[in-house]
């Protein structure tokens, strides 16, 4: 009687295992429609990588395609200079003198007065990573070698589908350039690309960030990136000593765009890059449980979007993600 009983318990157990992988890629395909749906207002395309640290499923959105990065590069940036630290090769409290030419915006130079002006290379990267600092950026590549030592330092790390190829003048002239070729020479300065910028129209805009999301220069997919921010984690990019100071510097940056989508108090690191029609952040956030939620939101050709409402926008995917882990644990579920 017990035999059979328990055999009758089998058979009626047994649909629901074989049923479970058709189940979790149910949800998961459900949920993948919900984060287009909430890119959709952006007239953009969503490019989204993310999986908890400690034992997650990959889920990702087109993510073996290439984005631009914008300054999300500045991260990878950071990285190689901190390697370089650590091998002796570069010192945080050496001071870096720089001239006005190298200038492409920010609060740095608002705050620095002089030409030719110096800081130590650890409040340059600072100023690169917590304010996104494009000067300071240009100035951390110059020390670092260039944006060739960058994409070295990844490959070292056996990352592909990312590459730092230009600074961030360089970004500005090849960006204003493609509406208004006759204006923006070679060496065109800070200031004439202000005046430019300031003459660019919603068309111009629209062309820029089209010819930008077709250029394979300063490019991630999404799962690279996302490999990347494990590394990190990890400590497998940086040691212990460099891994706390970028994670310090990381947490310190304003908490908008994914920062939206969390509960106020969660710890969020992460790095924003915004371009032509293009919105951008990259993370890792504390779940409730300890574990932690490593994730990229690009998003490209985003014409109909505005600063304000794609950081809108990359909440909500942000709060999407948030509730399928933290708040209904799918995690579990989509393993």
């Amino acid at each position: 009687m017990l035999a059979a009983m328990s055999a009758s318990c089998a058979r009626q157990v047994q649909p629901t295992q074989h049923n479970a992988p058709a189940e979790a890629g149910e949800r998961e395909a459900r949920f993948k429609e919900r984060l287009e749906g909430l890119v959709q207002s952006t007239g953009g395309e969503l490019g989204f990588a993310m999986r908890v640290i400690e034992g997650g499923k990959l889920v990702s959105i087109r993510g073996m395609e290439s984005f631009p990065m914008a300054s999300v590069y500045k991260f990878p940036i950071a990285l190689a200079m901190l390697a370089e630290v650590e091998r002796g090769k570069a010192d945080l409290a050496r001071f870096v003198s720089f001239g006005r030419d190298l200038s492409c915006g920010g609060p740095m130079m608002e705050t620095l007065r002089g030409d030719p002006v110096s800081s130590t290379l650890g409040d340059l990267i600072d100023w690169m990573v917590v304010t996104s600092d494009n000067t300071a950026c240009n100035v951390v590549l110059r020390e670092l070698g260039g944006p060739a030592a960058a994409t070295a330092n990844l490959k070292r790390l056996g990352i592909q589908g990312i590459r730092v190829d230009r600074n961030e003048l360089d970004l500005a002239r090849d960006e204003l350039r493609i509406a208004h070729p006759e204006r923006v020479p070679d060496n065109a300065s800070a200031e004439q690309l202000g005046e430019v910028e300031n003459a660019m129209t919603p068309e111009d805009w629209r062309r820029s960030g089209d010819a930008f999301a077709k250029d394979p220069r300063d490019t991630a997919t999404p799962e690279a990136m996302l490999e990347l921010l494990v590394l990190f984690h990890e400590g497998k990019a940086l040691g212990p000593g460099m891994t706390a100071w970028l994670r310090k510097r990381m947490e310190k940056a304003k908490p908008i765009r994914i920062g939206l989508g969390v509960p106020e108090g969660t710890q969020v690191l992460h790095k924003t890059g915004t371009g032509p029609q293009l919105f951008n952040d990259v993370g890792i956030v504390t779940l409730p449980d300890g574990r932690h939620l490593a994730m990229v939101i690009f998003i490209r050709r985003a014409h109909n979007a505005t600063m304000e409402s794609a950081s809108r926008v990359i909440g909500a995917v942000a709060r999407a993600a948030w509730e399928e882990y933290a708040v209904h644990g799918s995690v579990a579920r989509w393993r």
